[in-house]
């Protein structure tokens, strides 16, 4: 394994979220997805296919400038602020 292998292997676990256990698989779920349909969509739109890792770098800044937790600590976020909506929508006092 090179020093590629090594920094996908670091990306993923930072994207999925390394807070919890599963974090690593979800990062690995988004790679592959990305992996597999990324490359199309750069030739599609006129790109080289070789952008590739451009577009995970841009996905990983995104990821850590926005949760330190990674997809793991976006979703946390989103569902708290939803259930927070709902119970005021609802008129119940949360939690907090």
């Amino acid at each position: 394994m090179g020093v590629e292998g090594c920094i996908d292997i670091l990306i993923i676990a930072i994207v999925g979220g390394i807070t919890r256990p599963v974090g690593p698989f979800i990062g690995a779920l988004i790679f592959v997805i990305l992996r597999t349909f990324a490359l199309d969509f750069l030739v599609k739109i006129g790109l080289d296919g070789n952008r590739f890792r451009l577009l995970i770098g841009l996905g990983f800044l995104a990821v850590v400038f926005w949760s330190s937790d990674g997809m793991i600590g976006l979703w946390e976020r989103w569902r708290r602020r939803n259930r927070s909506g709902a119970m005021r929508a609802r008129g119940t006092p949360g939690h907090g």
